[in-house]
């Protein structure tokens, strides 16, 4: 044998031996003393390597000096995948099948099944019996004698006969280091498209590296690739299986996956970014070359240091084409963008996976593979809540997909753990260490009573009496108490209920300081803890918040914030000043908030807040937003009894209490400020305007009385009609 051939089967180099075989075919054949390269790879377990040799016409039933064949080899170091694959491939033609199953499906694929069908037909037909043979040995002894240097790795071509010792003597040895699991497609669940995609270029490039076997022209393939989506969907994982079935066909000679992002590649000084890079991509020559957050390599058109990584990379994919794949990872949408700011890139990274987010079926099937893998038990009902927890995370900001999933899953094994070594951990049956509870799966992990079902319910009641303990609002009440009751229902109706559902938008009317903003808050709570949205958090918006300085901006600047409310509530603020006449801008603004109330749906709640009749106009001049948001809540102005009862309660909020004539003064100081204000009085606004004045009149009023170590805690406390002062004309 070659020191070529024997160097490429020593380093499991699939791309040099095919190479080898393919320029000089008489490398096949056997040395003086009858030992080939099938038996040489089939001694070391070189499965890939055995295929292309079988595959290049290498005759598995021949026999070295000593009588073995190359099954002998590989069942004297217990590979015994590869002993019944030559088994097999020694067989009389009319014993085995013309080709496998996986030639057929692949020439099926490209000729069509009946024209294959007659194919293999007439071949087997005409392919007459063998010689007859005993290419198995299966009476054989099942440790024949071989060279021992053969044994070792080496050709028995240095060795005399004196020499050989028996292949037991190899067992001895040390084996190689285990290579990782193999991915098998049929094991990952979900993502259909992104299989179907990446099976596509995996099939041609089979074909051409067929065409290469056997001298002919390879079509010319790029099999660069852009794995876009969100995170936790399996892009890395699929890269895996890439390079893992690239590698297989001899197309890389490893085919490891190095996994890099911008800190990798961009160094922090001017001139070392270029070597930086090219260090890191020769260590990936052979493999894959996995670039997480692709986008993140430059950081705006000023970025230097980026561009010069990206300029590296391009001429690095160009020269080493057919020695490595470059896999661009990330979000979607950025990395639409940052493709489009980079044609050179675009223009060599043809093929482009996306990754779907997973199914609620396919995130449960996600956690029960986890609870299976790790020897964990869930009871059905706790397995339904826990997942409902998942899919409850699934409508907030930047999703996890799998890792969230995980992320759950640990915590829960965490969180076993702590309620576990409560008990006495000796006494406990195995059933009870392996078994995770729904309150596992919830935050707090003490809080195990709230974190059933019922636990849930009592949060839900706490958030409806912060409701009910409101002042006024009677209206609004109703109609929120409606949607929590729509909810609560629907989940006792089960999963049946789940694709019925109700806008959860609304428009809030009224004058300032009628609760508008208040509610907003408790309507997130709500929200949170019927189970609607994860976050129970509000983003609190204005024009300014919207509405950018520039062209261009709006849209960016608003659906920022329409993402940081994702899981929650974004309350806008005198919408109505979003446009103004001809004011692109807002209308830019209005706009994007019509399309994200498309892509995030069910994901968020928007609440449109403003005074009743400039948001009666503003709504009449967006149809679009109109009949996005079919549910409007009325805020009347309070009554002046309201509004006392308001200040009582704000006032005690700060540790102070209004006595009956300062309860009487505040009645009167609200009912002048009502006239003289008509249209722009602020309600509540208006109470805690007065009391703030209150506090400072009060303790002006005790530090002009005495010394301040003589001062009750009860005169303290109150406040008197004469620290709310007098009504102005």
């Amino acid at each position: 044998m070659s020191s070529r051939l024997i160097d490429a089967i020593e380093k499991n180099d699939l791309a040099a031996a095919r190479r080898a075989l393919v320029e000089s075919p008489g490398l096949i054949g056997a040395d003086a003393h009858g030992y080939t390269p099938l038996m040489h790879c089939a001694l070391l377990g070189r499965a890939e390597l055995v295929s292309l040799l079988l595959s290049l016409g290498a005759q598995p039933e021949e026999r070295d000096a000593s009588g073995h064949c190359a099954a002998d080899y590989a069942r004297a170091r217990r590979h015994d995948d590869i002993a019944s694959q030559l088994t097999l491939a020694a067989r009389p033609r009319a014993d085995r099948p013309f080709f496998g199953a996986e030639e057929r499906q692949l020439l099926a694929g490209l000729l069509g099944s009946d024209l294959v069908d007659r194919v293999l037909r007439v071949a087997n037909q005409h392919a007459g019996p063998t010689p007859d043979r005993d290419p198995g040995r299966e009476n054989a002894p099942s440790q024949p004698a071989a060279p021992a240097e053969a044994v070792a790795g080496r050709p028995a071509a240095a060795q005399t006969a004196s020499d050989r010792q028996p292949v037991q003597a190899s067992l001895q040895t040390k084996e190689p280091p285990p290579t990782e699991k193999p991915v098998r497609l049929e094991d990952l669940i979900g993502q259909s498209d992104a299989k179907s995609s990446l099976d596509q270029i995996i099939a041609l490039a089979r074909v051409n590296a067929e065409r290469r076997a056997r001298g002919l022209a390879a079509h010319q393939v790029t099999l660069h690739a852009v794995f876009s989506g969100s995170p936790g969907t399996g892009k890395t994982t699929f890269a895996r299986y890439y390079a893992q079935e690239i590698r297989r066909l001899g197309i890389l000679a490893q085919g490891q996956l190095i996994e890099v992002t911008r800190y990798q590649l961009v160094a922090e000084y001017e001139g070392q970014t270029a070597s930086k890079t090219a260090k890191l991509v020769e260590s990936a020559r052979g493999g894959v070359l996995f670039i997480d957050e692709a986008y993140s390599l430059k950081h705006g058109q000023d970025d230097r240091y980026g561009q010069e990584a990206i300029d590296t990379l391009l001429k690095l994919m160009d020269d080493l084409r057919h020695e490595l794949i470059v896999v661009l990872a990330g979000y979607t949408e950025p990395m639409r963008e940052f493709l489009h700011l980079n044609p050179g890139l675009h223009s060599r990274v043809p093929n482009l996976i996306e990754f779907a987010d997973f199914t609620d079926e396919e995130l449960g099937r996600i956690f029960d593979g986890m609870c299976a893998r790790s020897g964990m038990q869930v009871a059905p009902p706790d397995r339904a809540l826990a997942v409902a927890e998942i899919l409850k995370r699934k409508k907030g900001r930047h999703f996890g997909n799998a890792r969230e999933v995980r992320n759950l899953f640990e915590r829960a094994i965490a969180q076993q753990s702590a309620r576990l070594a409560r008990l006495d951990l000796k006494s406990l049956e195995p059933a009870q260490l392996a078994a995770l509870q729904y309150s596992d799966f919830t935050e707090p992990p003490d809080d195990h009573d709230a974190a059933r079902p019922e636990g849930q319910g009592a949060a839900v009641s706490a958030s409806l009496a912060k409701l009910d303990a409101l002042t006024g609002l009677a209206t609004a009440k109703q109609a929120i108490r409606e949607v929590a009751d729509f909810y609560a229902i629907r989940k006792l109706r089960g999963a049946g209920a789940q694709a019925h559902d109700i806008g959860l938008h609304m428009v809030f009317v009224g004058n300032p300081g009628t609760g508008k903003t208040t509610l907003a808050r408790l309507l997130a709570g709500i929200y949170r803890d019927l189970g609607i949205l994860p976050g129970g958090h509000l983003v609190e918006v204005d024009r300014g918040g919207l509405v950018g300085g520039y062209e261009g901006q709006t849209a960016l600047k608003t659906r920022e914030r329409v993402e940081e409310a994702l899981g929650g509530v974004l309350f806008i603020d005198e919408a109505y000043a979003l446009t103004h006449g001809n004011d692109n801008y807002g209308r830019e603004a209005v706009n994007t908030l019509v399309k994200c109330l498309e892509d995030f749906r069910s994901q968020l709640a928007i609440v449109l807040s403003g005074y009743p009749a400039q948001m009666e106009r503003f709504l009449d001049a967006n149809p679009g937003l109109r009949s996005r948001f079919a549910r409007t809540l009325l805020f009347p102005d309070y009554s002046d009894e309201e509004l006392v009862a308001i200040g009582r309660n704000m006032a005690e909020e700060h540790g102070y209490r209004l006595d009956a004539d300062a309860c009487a003064r505040l009645r009167l100081l609200l009912a002048a400020e009502r006239l003289r204000s008509s249209e722009s009085f602020g309600n509540a606004r208006a109470v805690r305007r007065i009391l703030e004045t209150a506090y400072k009149r009060q303790a002006s009023r005790l530090m002009a009385a005495g010394r301040s170590a003589e001062i009750s805690p009860e005169a303290l406390a109150v406040l008197s009609a004469a620290d709310l002062g007098e009504p102005g004309p």
